[in-house]
């Protein structure tokens, strides 16, 4: 009989074979002796090999090196996306991905210690999931330490400073002290005003995790990916929905998260170490690529869609400035319901605008549609016309009017202040639709 088992408090799941040649899954709780057994599949479709145990009837060393008895199953080597789960400790399952089986000398492509492989078989009836993992919850619970605060026996404690600790009351019900930090090292009893704690754990670790996967790549270690995603719409097939990966996030808690307080994240990325990485998120686009790098729909954020709180790095948000970019309408573009189109609010020690640019205009509001003006400063203001109002002119040179509009007579509409001139007087406005000229003469 052959058999795979996984192991838990609350019973097992054994995958066995039968002599009959199908292998089925018995699901058993310890709760009830009863269980439930229902084929599905064969036993040729499961492998399981001890990693004490090293069978010689393949020929393919971990190097690849054909001759040496190691033991790497190549039944499915040249077979993309069999159905089977195949379980062999070492890495010794080798299988050939459908989108990236590349070429190989051995015919021995990728290999797996663990080989889940299947082809859907449902026609619509059911959703399907090559791996289906389920996590619910209900423990592990700890909160911040406050002082002059009731605890029950049991509670947790955490610090994510220094101590980087939880603390469970081990005492009976109790009054934590007024002042102080609170508990800390190591050690059980610890006393905290008339409570007592015992130091359990890391805060760090402190954590429950649906899926758990690490990668480390040590002195000698080639490429590698913690994980790889691909998916390819193959040719005939009609697009209707679908993602590569899909993040659902929902809070119904009845509680709001708040930065620094309680961090609920859609996605976390951290970048660290000593020496620096290339980029956190990385988006590169082949062939057609879509429609948009990144999209963001939907009453997504309450303060900012997107928030940079970085710190250190030359440029908030470089296009082109690194990598070169091109675009064929503009680089940044707004069109936007709301109070300002940009918002700029910094402490700039140079500027807070600046242009370098080498396009024919730096700036260009001939489109504008302003009901006011063009451009609002203190104590000057271009009118939405064109015309420029300020309450103090200082010129460095000279005053150009290439093309100055006479009035035709002393009544001709203008505002008080307008000026104007022609080759034999030089007029002004003294007030509404009322001007007066003197006469230019030669020296």
């Amino acid at each position: 009989m052959l058999s795979l088992m996984a192991l838990s408090p609350a019973g097992s799941l054994d995958l066995t074979s039968d002599p009959s040649n199908e292998f089925t899954a018995r699901v058993m709780f310890a709760a009830t002796p009863a269980r439930r057994t229902e084929p599905v599949g064969r036993s040729r479709d499961l492998a399981v090999e001890p990693s004490s145990v090293i069978p010689t009837e393949f020929g393919v060393s971990p190097t690849g090196t054909e001759g040496a008895n190691d033991g790497v199953d190549l039944t499915n080597a040249q077979t993309p996306n069999p159905d089977a789960i195949i379980a062999r400790p070492g890495n010794r399952i080798a299988f050939c991905p459908a989108l990236s089986c590349l070429r190989s000398t051995t015919g021995d492509h990728q290999r797996a210690s663990l080989l889940v492989s299947t082809q859907t078989h449902l026609d619509g009836q059911a959703a399907e999931q090559t791996v289906g993992i389920t996590t619910t919850v209900g423990t592990g619970f700890s909160r911040k330490w406050a002082g002059s605060t009731a605890y029950a026996t049991g509670d947790n404690v955490s610090f994510q400073d220094a101590r980087n600790a939880v603390y469970r009351l081990a005492s009976p019900a109790c009054l934590s002290a007024s002042g102080g930090p609170g508990p800390a090292g190591t050690g059980r009893g610890i006393i905290d005003g008339t409570c007592r704690w015992d130091w359990i754990n890391d805060a760090a670790i402190n954590a429950k995790v649906g899926l758990y996967n690490e990668v480390m790549n040590v002195a000698g270690g080639g490429n590698s990916w913690a994980q790889a995603n691909n998916f390819h719409l193959r040719p005939g097939h009609a697009p209707l929905f679908h993602a590569n990966t899909e993040l659902d996030f929902q809070n119904d808690s009845g509680t709001d998260c708040a930065p620094g307080t309680s961090n609920c994240l859609g996605l976390y990325v951290r970048m660290g170490g000593t020496n620096r990485s290339t980029s956190g998120i990385s988006v590169e686009g082949l062939g057609q690529g879509a429609l948009f790098g990144a999209r963001f729909v939907g009453p997504l954020a309450s303060n900012a869609t997107i928030s940079l709180g970085t710190t250190g790095g030359l440029t908030g948000i470089a296009i082109g400035g690194f990598t070169p970019a091109s675009y064929t309408a503009a680089a940044l573009s707004d069109a936007a319901t709301a109070p300002l189109g940009l918002d700029l609010a910094g402490t700039n020690t140079l500027a807070t605008i600046r242009l370098a640019s080498t396009a024919a205009v730096g700036i260009d509001l001939r489109a504008a549609k302003l009901s006011n003006a063009q451009v609002l400063g203190k104590g000057w203001s271009v009118d939405a016309a064109g015309s420029v109002t300020t309450t103090d002119l200082h010129v460095l040179g000279q005053i150009h009017e290439p093309a100055p509009t006479a009035p035709r007579q002393s009544n001709s509409p203008c505002r008080p202040g307008q000026r104007s001139w022609d080759a034999d007087y030089e007029y002004r406005c003294v007030a509404t639709d009322r001007w007066k000229r003197a006469a230019l003469s030669s020296w």
